[in-house]
């Protein structure tokens, strides 16, 4: 079911809903960062920048995309392999 949405069109309902739900205004969102582990195909752009355009929050929302996959991490003392 879900294999047929745009990457961007299914994160943007996150921001969109908490809009809804807060009644916050869109233009004081400060910044957004969004992670995304697999940047490949549909999502291989800055998909965090296009999911808060689709989310109706104003171009003038900087948003970033965090790549946080574990195997472009290396090894970070403390942690098991």
């Amino acid at each position: 079911m879900l294999a047929n949405v745009h990457p961007t069109d299914l994160g943007a309902a996150a921001p969109r809903e908490l809009a809804a739900r807060t009644g916050i205004d869109r233009a004081d969102v400060d910044d957004v960062q969004w992670g995304c582990v697999m940047q490949l195909g549909d999502q291989s752009s800055n998909v965090g920048r296009f999911t808060v355009l689709a989310a109706g929050l104003p171009e003038t929302v900087p948003a970033v995309t965090v790549n946080r996959d574990r195997r472009t991490m290396g090894i970070l003392p403390g942690r098991s392999r």
